[in-house]
């Protein structure tokens, strides 16, 4: 079974056209999400086994277990008066079971430690946080501030402390961390940048091809970053020498926040607007090939990979995730 799938993978890689994945979906609901939630920027935490979601409407941060759908909720966080609002948690990221959460209704970023599902701390943020992100090689936590056009940086600790500010003047949108080159990466007008984590400065500016730039995914073993378009586009950048793309997919309307599964070299793209989820295969040498695509939900915008290459999409209007798996990615690791 597994030679004959990847005799498939190969042909298609060759050029043999586009393969209809047979994908499996299986709703999960959070909980209190029936009358819809605020769902964005989400991931699965490794050490804990869990898919972490801040579940922006109701207040709480949620916790899923991929292989049984069930969910557990830690509530403390602040709840915006209407569930589908802008408020309340609206993105995660962790290292070694501490989670860090931005609520943009008190405008804070909390510690969790995830294995007792309890806050610990939180700090004051000086504007409206959008993404967050862990940064091993500082020991940081770095949180973008889209409205102030800047990245907010504290030292990691129990207690977060302020340390800088990092101006982005054409905007910022986005934030993904290479701890094996030592840069972040962001959307910002035209171009993304590649920001050195040590100096804190735009160490480069390559340019991404979108119309409007919005999420970025990375496969950092081999150095490729993806930039999501929202008018239908993916781009992969080589980040790995000077940002020159390498390649671009056209797929869907609407896309926004995307996902790389290492395990399987699988790009997933959400299109929000056209209700659907597109699977490509990532190449060693960075190029996109569609393998197929499934129908979603009306606002499906975000996904997350687990650990076995399984996607799972935000569905905000009915307050839960979809599980979408495909044969191709069951049982066995390739390479597109």
């Amino acid at each position: 079974m597994k030679a004959s799938l990847a005799a498939v993978v190969l042909a298609l890689a060759a050029g043999a056209g586009e393969i209809l994945i047979r994908p499996q979906e299986k709703a999960v609901p959070l909980p209190g999400g029936s009358a819809g939630l605020r769902l964005d920027d989400y991931y699965f935490d490794r050490t804990l086994g869990r898919l972490v979601v801040p579940a922006g409407g109701s207040g709480r941060l949620d916790f899923v277990d991929p292989e049984t759908g069930s969910a557990e909720a830690l509530a403390g966080f602040a709840a915006p008066a209407r569930a589908a609002s802008r408020g309340g948690p609206t993105s995660a990221d962790g290292e070694a079971g501490t989670i860090y959460v931005t609520d943009r209704t008190d405008r804070r970023v909390y510690v969790v430690d995830g294995r007792r599902r309890a806050i610990v701390s939180s700090a004051a943020l000086a504007g409206e946080p959008d993404y967050v992100r862990w940064v091993g090689p500082t020991r940081e936590v770095w949180v973008t501030e889209p409205r102030e056009r800047r990245i907010e940086i504290f030292s990691s600790s129990a207690t977060l402390r302020h340390e800088a500010f990092l101006a982005v003047p054409d905007g910022v949108e986005a934030l993904e961390v290479d701890a094996a080159r030592g840069r972040a990466y962001t959307n910002s007008g035209s171009r993304t940048l590649a920001i050195d984590l040590k100096a804190r400065k735009v160490a480069a500016r390559w340019v991404h091809r979108c119309r409007r730039a919005q999420g970025l995914a990375l496969d950092e073993a081999r150095g490729f970053l993806i930039v999501a378009c929202g008018e239908g586009r993916a781009v992969v950048l080589d980040a790995k020498d000077d940002g020159r793309a390498l390649s671009d997919l056209l797929f869907g309307d609407g896309l926004d926040i995307i996902a790389f599964s290492p395990g399987t070299s699988r790009v997933f793209l959400p299109a929000a607007r056209s209700a659907t989820l597109g699977f490509a295969g990532l190449s060693d040498e960075g190029k996109l090939a569609m393998l197929g695509q499934v129908q979603t939900a009306r606002g499906a915008h975000c996904v997350a990979a687990d650990e076995r290459g399984g996607a799972w999409v935000c569905d905000p209007e009915r307050g839960r995730l979809l599980r979408i798996t495909d044969a191709l990615a069951a049982g066995l690791k390739t390479r597109y």
